[in-house]
């Protein structure tokens, strides 16, 4: 289940936004339905988004959720 998610996290083309001293953040599009309400998920612990692929998948069933890599 979890290889299945982060497989379609990885499949989706992340959005690289670059930052000045040259890294960057990657914003992954996790799905939702259309028209939903949209969730900008941020953590601030040292996973990447895939560790928290569950939590992301049972969201995005309601929400259209994005999730941030800092």
């Amino acid at each position: 289940l979890r290889e299945a998610f982060l497989g379609r996290m990885t499949s989706m083309p992340a959005m690289r936004i670059p930052a000045r001293d040259g890294g960057g953040l990657a914003l992954h599009d996790c799905g939702g339905p259309p028209g939903a309400p949209r969730l900008l998920w941020c953590h601030a612990n040292g996973f990447a988004s895939g560790s928290y692929a569950a939590f992301l998948r049972a969201l995005s069933r309601r929400v259209r959720t994005f999730s941030l890599d800092l």
